[in-house]
């Protein structure tokens, strides 16, 4: 049926030891686990992009991986991975300030950080105590409208 509808479908059976690559964009049903190399980021983050505008829910959040991997390349110092998702970022940091601008001029009125409504609170006590958004449903955290797992935006 797949095939008789144009879609290429690839069989393959893994042996112990053996690890198979699958790109951005194919579906796949196994037993998985998640590892990019640098030149990865380009392809799953326009993946990712495509899924979101075609209102697809993603396993994970695409801004969240790019976030901890530059928290932790910078650490290393790592310059490879850092000038290769430098770009990913700044188009992830465009857009969400596109976003808000957006909203304010729909005649949104406000806003504030999520779980920070105690004003009496300083802002190193709101720190200490675990992010309220984390614990709640992946289905909580995405948008009504595309689906997107909200991670900057939140």
């Amino acid at each position: 049926v797949l095939c008789r509808e144009g879609i290429k479908v690839h069989r393959t059976v893994q042996q112990s030891g053996q690890f198979v690559v699958i790109f951005p964009g194919a579906f796949v049903v196994s037993e998985t686990v998640h590892f990019a190399t640098p030149q990865w980021m380009n392809l799953g983050y326009e993946a990712a992009k495509d899924l979101k505008c075609r209102r697809i829910a993603k396993p994970f959040s695409m801004e969240k991986l790019l976030y901890q991997i530059a928290t932790a390349e910078a650490k290393r110092e790592n310059r490879l991975v850092l000038s290769t998702i430098s770009s990913l970022l700044k188009d992830l940091r465009n857009i969400e300030m596109k976003q808000r601008q957006d909203l304010y001029e729909a005649g949104l009125l406000s806003s504030a950080r999520y779980c920070t409504h105690d004003n009496n609170q300083s802002p190193a006590d709101t720190r200490k105590k675990p992010r309220k958004w984390l614990t709640l449903e992946s289905s909580e955290r995405r948008c009504q409208t595309c689906q997107h797992l909200c991670y900057l935006s939140m």
